[in-house]
């Protein structure tokens, strides 16, 4: 993999006001776990590095990449987070991986919470 081993998050480190306020829910694929675990430590790792604070983050498990923006959905219905990131691997399976990407930002478009 052309990727392992480098930290692409390096240079994502943005400023953000009232960060340590935001609840960010982290939706997470269950399928490929080896992979997907990872992918989640280095989103804790990134919203560390944005402050924003660990008792804010949720995690919300689904059994494949298919099921992401259901999770995303829930989340967000429930207004249990303010934005949402979406985990998933399946190699091999670009077709899933694009629609489920559409409907990750279609959701949160018709889910969006005006605070």
């Amino acid at each position: 993999m052309a990727t392992k081993g480098k930290n692409l998050s390096e240079e994502q480190i943005v400023s953000l006001t009232h960060s340590e306020k935001l609840k960010i829910g982290v939706v997470v694929s269950e399928w490929n776990n080896d992979i997907t675990s990872r992918l989640l430590d280095g989103v804790r790792e990134t919203l560390k590095l944005n402050n924003i604070l660990e008792e804010n983050t949720i995690v919300h498990y689904v059994p494949g990449t298919f099921e992401l923006p259901l999770g995303a959905q829930y989340l967000f219905e429930n207004q249990l987070v303010d934005g949402i990131i979406c985990v998933g691997n399946n190699a091999g399976f670009i077709a899933i991986q694009q629609t489920c990407f559409i409907l990750c930002a279609y959701r949160s478009q018709q889910t969006a919470i005006h605070r």
